[in-house]
């Protein structure tokens, strides 16, 4: 009769411990359960949004989730507002948020309560180029006559870039820094607004992202005459060299894409996330028709590497704008 209890007991526990471990396991393969928010906290048709639907597209596409990605713009504030929206959703393992250097240093510099550093970490997609372009019919057409004429002639020179405390205004300072001449720095709504105070000849230098002067360089209206990264660009940039080729060493500026989660994402979702972005970054789709198209810098960078580079990079900007006061 014991044995009999004891063979009942044995196989009740069994069952029992197979039992919660197929409920474990099949709680583990469920993640997620429901369709991932991705917050995009600018407007429809900008880089960010571009960004953001790609990578919802991509995932839909080769089946790397068996939820979609839905995109959702919050714009307004420089990215606060889509910043604010996505940390009230501390804790969610269903809210994304694309993230950029400007939209990290806007935040510094307006003293926002939300910053980078509020966020979960997951990768780094990728770097925007930055690059300096003169108007084919302005008065300069290389790096060294702009110096030269800032060195003679202080604030001579006018340098166009999208508003004062993103990475482009870090472009301008960088430049300051490594040729020791003084530039004047007019700052525009956006690079379009850029664009046209060049070829309208209000600008005399204008700090672009080569995607959105693509057009006007391919049409031969704006001549790039410098790039602030490590290798040459391809393309209609190839004539462009770097500034380390003229001489100005550590004057590259790696203006990131990355995707972060929402405070105190879990370990588990974090781990899924980076996976199916690493996926993402390895595809046709995001290698040709996003990176080489918008002519970005590919580079992944894992949620423990995207977390140092992106907190470095944050220092970066608050340093500068302690340093301008």
């Amino acid at each position: 009769m014991k044995k009999i209890l004891l063979v009942v007991s044995a196989a009740v526990m069994l069952f029992a411990a197979c039992g919660k471990k197929g409920e474990e396991a099949k709680s583990a393969k469920s993640y997620p359960e429901k369709p991932m928010e991705m917050v995009v906290p600018y407007s429809a048709g900008g880089g960010s949004d571009r960004n953001a639907r790609t990578i919802a597209d991509i995932v839909q596409k080769n089946n790397l989730s068996n939820q979609p990605v839905m995109v959702v713009n919050k714009p307004g504030g420089s990215g606060a507002v889509g910043n604010a929206y996505a940390n009230s959703k501390k804790g969610s393992d269903y809210t994304l948020l694309t993230m950029v250097g400007g939209q990290a240093a806007s935040a510094i510099y307006n003293k926002a309560e939300v910053t980078v550093s509020n966020f979960t970490p997951i990768a780094v997609m990728a770097y925007d180029a930055m690059l300096l372009g003169v108007s084919k019919d302005g008065k300069y057409s290389s790096l060294e006559e702009i110096v030269e004429m800032a060195k003679s002639k202080p604030e001579g020179v006018i340098i166009g870039g999208p508003n004062i405390g993103n990475e482009e205004f870090y472009a301008y300072k960088l430049l300051e820094e490594n040729t020791g001449a003084k530039f004047k720095y007019v700052s525009f709504n956006g690079t379009g607004d850029v664009i046209s105070a060049m070829l309208g000849g209000h600008v005399d230098v204008g700090i672009l992202k080569p995607a959105a002067a693509m057009s006007q360089v391919e049409a031969g209206n704006i001549n790039p005459i410098v790039t602030y990264t490590e290798k040459r660009l391809e393309g209609a940039y190839s004539t462009a060299p770097t500034f380390e080729e003229l001489g100005y060493p550590k004057t590259d500026v790696r203006v990131y894409r990355a995707i972060v989660g929402a405070p105190d994402m879990s370990e588990e979702a974090v781990s899924y996330w980076e996976g199916v972005l690493k996926s993402v970054s390895e595809s046709p789709e995001w290698k040709d028709g996003y990176i080489k198209k918008n002519m970005l810098v590919p580079n992944f960078l894992g949620s423990e590497d995207a977390k140092k580079f992106i907190l470095e990079d944050q220092e970066r900007f608050r340093k500068m704008f302690e340093a301008l006061n």
